[in-house]
Formats: C-alpha cells, sequence, structure tokens
C-alpha cells in the first residue's frame, strides 16, 4: 500500500469515531515495534493539517535486557527525525514480580502514560492496536466464552481518552508503509514465544483459519464492529433503565427493588446486573458469569434476607424486596446504654437519639400518633433504664396481646431488614422490653388509670 493511502484510510477511521478534535494535543505511546512506528509517522504526516501537538512516549520494561536499551534509542531517534517531544521512563523491578509480569507491565506502562499526559496536558493518548490485534482479541475472547461485550473487541476509543487510529488498517498494509518509506523499526523477540496465548493464536491458529477464510482478519474485524454497535446500544438502554430504578443512599450503598428486576429478561437482567457492579466497584475486574448467576440466585431466592461475597470486597445481599450492593461485610452494631433520668441519649452506633420525660397522669396527654413516641406506666419503669439493640433470644409481648412474641419474628412480620434491625434501640426494665423503639410498645407496660406516672419517650432521628 502507497503511504498516501494509508494515510487517507487512517483518517476516515479517525473521522468515522471521532478521535480527534483539530488542534488535540497527543501523546503516542510508541513501542518501536512497527505498529506504533507507523502511527506515529501517519499522525505526524496529518499534524499540520490537523494542528496537532505531538509527544513520543516510550515505556522500557527492563525484561529483556538484550533488546531494550536499543529499542529505546531507536524511539528516541526516530522521535528526533519526526521534531518530536520524546518521554521515557524504565521500569523498577518489575521482572522480580510473582503476579503476572505481563498484566502487571501493562499497568506499569498505562500510568506512565497518564503522566507524560498530564505533564503535557494533552487531550488524547494514541496506541497502535490494528486490525490483526483485533482479530487475535475477538478469537481469544472467543475461546474464553467471552459474551458480547467481549467478542466487541478493541473499542477504537476508550473513555474519550485512549483512541486506536490504526484498528482498521491490517499488520500488512503496515508492513508495506514502512517498507515503503524505509523506516527502520524494532523486532520484538517475545511476540516468537508461544507460551503466551496470543502468540499461539497469531501464530498457529489464525494460519490454519486462513485456509478457510482467506479474509479472517477482515471477517473478525467487521464482527468486532457489529458487535460493539449492538453493545452500546443495549449498554446505553441498561444505564438509562439504571437511572431510573437504582438508589444511592447516603452511606453509598446502591439498591433496587427486586420486583423490577425480576420482570427482566434474563440477558437483559444480567447486563444490568454487572452495570451495577461496575458502577459501584468502578469496574468489572475478577466478575465472572458466575458471579452474575449468584446474584440472579440471591434475588430469586424464597428467603427474605439472604447476602453473598463477590471479588473485591463487594458484598450483595437481598432483604425482602431489596437488592442492596455494599461493601466488605456489613459491621456490628452492637450497644447498650444506662438511663438514669430524665433526658436525651444519643445512641451514635444506631444515629438516633432517645428523649425522656416524665409526666404525672393528671398530664397525660392524648395518645400518640406518632410511631415514634411511646407513653408507658413510669409506675413499673423507676430509673435506671437500660437501652440496647436486638439480641438473640429477645421476645416481649406486644401492646394489644397476651402471649409473648420472638423479637426476631416480630421483626420478620414487619419486613424490617436485618441492618435496620441492628440499629433500632429497645428500651428495657432489667430484663424486660418495655417499648421497641418507633415499633410497638410491651403490653405490660402500657398506661393504666391507676398510674400515678408516666414516661413519654421519644425517638428522635438524625438527620442524614
Amino acid at each position: 500500500m502507497q503511504s498516501s493511502k494509508l494515510i487517507e484510510s487512517v483518517k476516515k477511521s479517525i473521522i468515522r469515531y471521532r478521535m480527534i478534535t483539530p488542534g488535540d494535543t497527543i501523546v503516542v505511546a510508541v513501542s518501536g515495534g512497527p505498529d506504533s512506528i507507523c502511527l506515529a509517522d501517519t499522525l505526524s504526516a496529518m499534524a499540520g493539517e490537523m494542528n496537532l501537538s505531538l509527544i513520543i512516549a516510550h515505556y522500557e520494561h527492563g525484561l529483556r535486557p538484550a533488546e531494550d536499551p536499543s529499542e529505546t534509542l531507536l524511539v528516541k531517534k526516530f522521535a528526533e527525525a519526526l521534531n518530536l517531544p520524546f518521554e521515557t521512563e524504565k521500569a523498577l523491578g518489575l521482572k522480580d514480580l510473582s503476579s503476572s509480569i505481563e498484566e502487571k507491565a501493562r499497568e506499569y506502562r498505562y500510568a506512565f502514560l497518564s503522566r507524560v499526559k498530564k505533564k503535557y496536558g494533552a487531550d488524547k493518548t494514541a496506541t497502535g492496536h490494528n486490525l490483526n490485534d483485533q482479530a487475535e482479541t475477538v478469537l481469544m475472547r472467543l475461546l474464553r466464552g467471552s459474551g458480547m461485550t467481549g467478542l466487541s473487541g478493541i473499542p477504537p476509543v476508550r473513555d474519550n481518552t485512549f483512541i486506536r487510529p490504526l484498528i482498521e488498517t491490517g499488520r500488512e498494509e503496515i508492513m508495506e508503509y514502512l517498507e515503503h518509506k524505509k523506516i527502520s523499526y524494532a523486532t520484538d523477540s517475545s511476540n516468537y514465544d508461544t507460551r503466551f496465548l496470543r502468540n499461539k493464536i497469531r501464530l498457529d491458529l489464525i494460519p490454519e483459519l486462513t485456509k478457510y477464510q482467506p479474509r479472517l482478519i477482515e471477517t473478525m474485524g467487521r464482527l468486532a464492529h457489529n458487535l460493539r454497535e449492538e453493545n452500546e446500544f443495549i449498554e446505553k438502554q441498561a444505564v438509562e433503565w439504571i437511572e431510573k430504578n437504582i438508589k444511592h443512599d447516603e452511606s453509598g450503598d446502591y439498591s433496587i427493588n427486586t420486583d423490577s428486576l425480576t420482570a427482566l429478561p434474563d440477558a437483559f437482567l444480567k447486563r444490568i446486573l454487572r452495570n451495577i457492579i461496575k458502577r459501584y466497584s468502578s469496574n468489572l475486574y475478577g466478575i465472572e458469569s458466575e458471579h452474575v448467576e449468584a446474584i440472579i440466585a440471591l434475588i430469586t431466592s424464597t428467603k427474605p434476607n439472604v447476602s453473598g461475597n463477590l471479588p473485591g470486597d463487594l458484598v450483595v445481599r437481598k432483604e425482602y424486596n431489596r437488592l442492596i450492593f455494599s461493601s466488605g461485610t456489613p459491621e456490628s452494631v452492637d450497644f447498650e446504654y444506662t438511663l438514669k433520668g430524665d433526658g436525651k441519649l444519643i445512641i451514635h452506633e444506631a444515629e438516633k437519639t432517645i428523649q425522656v420525660e416524665t409526666l404525672e397522669n393528671d398530664m397525660l396527654p392524648a395518645p400518640p400518633q406518632d410511631s415514634d413516641i411511646a407513653l408507658l406506666n413510669g409506675d413499673l419503669l423507676s430509673f435506671p433504664l437500660t437501652v440496647r439493640n436486638f439480641r438473640n433470644g429477645d421476645k416481649f409481648i406486644p401492646f394489644g396481646m397476651k402471649g409473648h412474641k420472638k423479637l426476631k419474628n416480630f421483626f420478620i412480620d414487619l419486613k424490617i431488614p436485618p441492618d435496620i434491625r441492628r440499629k433500632t434501640p429497645i428500651l428495657l426494665k432489667d430484663d424486660k422490653i418495655a417499648w421497641i423503639c418507633g415499633y410497638r410498645i410491651d403490653d405490660r407496660f402500657k398506661v393504666t388509670p391507676e398510674a400515678k406516672r408516666i414516661l413519654k419517650v421519644t425517638l428522635l432521628r438524625h438527620s442524614a
């Protein structure tokens, strides 16, 4: 391919995906390989027309001592030939890491590119991913059982920051371009190491599949493009649905009505759940299909209160008709205080305050209409009194009833979620419950005509 034709082809991709705005400053990631060298050269060729400012950025991983220094020098001379600023950095200790070196290398490289972008106040970062990379990615994800999102491949633009101008340009065209212009490039020996899946796909699988489909690279690129368009449309629908249905409380938790979720088609439900996880955790790292299936099992469980742990310290729990996404295991909020007389008692763990006032019977107000106010028989409730939260085995006689009822069953009947139960203050005299604050008094402590003293207890809820 003649150099002018490749440049026009790249320009069409830039325009189609709105990668660049005239006047942009762009950090160009250049490893020294043919793809990134071609990328930098083509962008340089159109820089004047599009009023672009370019910075060449090269990261030396230090994993190939025999090759890395010469590649850095090659890129430096290339930047000088184009009269462009050159930034480089060398990784320290990368080869000594016990975790995935390949993943860490990528992480370090992108962190370096981010620093360069910040230094120059750049608008975009361009990488040399091409059509062959796209085909390899689709095939690799196909072998791993990816869904529509994975098979959409490498996006031409990511986060409106990373751009891939060569994403519709094949490697063969790139090599012809460099040969035509007699531009030098480096060859990475690790690209031939078949211990890596991508290399095996490129060196073994693609040549074999090309026997059945000679235009395999273009076909895989077209598949990725078509699936990406459909995926982006469905993704937009999912985001709009979440915006209308999700609740975000002051603690940072997300919650959603389970009835609205069960009404969705399975495929859309799975996408909704993955989007909520991504929104809460900022990414989907470590989230597999079995995790999404586990959440669906929570939603459809006949148990009113169930929970499960996901990667990234994420807890998903169902509380009656709510599905809640939160961090870590809910903390214990056990508390116990002593009321020595009239006044206010602040309960920090429950974010509530108990206010107590002793009245004479002839000062008895009208029966309260507010469930946060209780009138109790003061003759039976001499100080000190205890205020604490729920304990296993608690029971009381609900107002209007004769027999005891387990407090746990009382909460279940009212469909009070576990996190609310733990923060509900309970007023006791010795070991007898007098009031489940905000819900029900014990029948034994109700006000009778014979009572000389009345205890007016008010539950005050702290504002967010």
